[in-house]
């Protein structure tokens, strides 16, 4: 799925009661919006609900941060990629978290 905007809200909701079933396995999430937008809960709640994610990509997500991040590190052992494009407040401490628990990851 690729969500973008004001959507994303929407999507995150749609996704806690779906993601489940759905077995996703690739989720882009492109922001664009500076007043709407994911944020670290939103990461959390496709973390808690989408364990079978390999492929993620987060593009322009102003209010993603560390926090979020770390829950994709430790919701996501099967992450093989993640994208990360425009995210401005991720540092390396983020960074370093995916590593030490993201064992299949091949592309950053």
């Amino acid at each position: 799925p690729f969500w973008q905007g004001s959507h994303i809200c929407q999507a995150c909701c749609y996704c806690h009661s779906n993601c489940k079933s759905w077995r996703l396995s690739k989720v882009t999430i492109q922001g664009n919006n500076h007043c709407r937008g994911v944020t670290d809960a939103g990461l959390a709640a496709i973390a808690r609900d989408c364990p079978t994610l390999r492929d993620l990509s987060l593009w322009n997500v102003s209010f993603v941060g560390d926090k979020g991040l770390s829950e994709i590190a430790h919701g996501f052992h099967l992450l093989e990629k993640l994208d990360l494009f425009q995210c401005p407040i991720i540092t390396d401490k983020s960074l370093l978290d995916i590593a030490k628990n993201c064992p299949n990851m091949t592309s950053l």
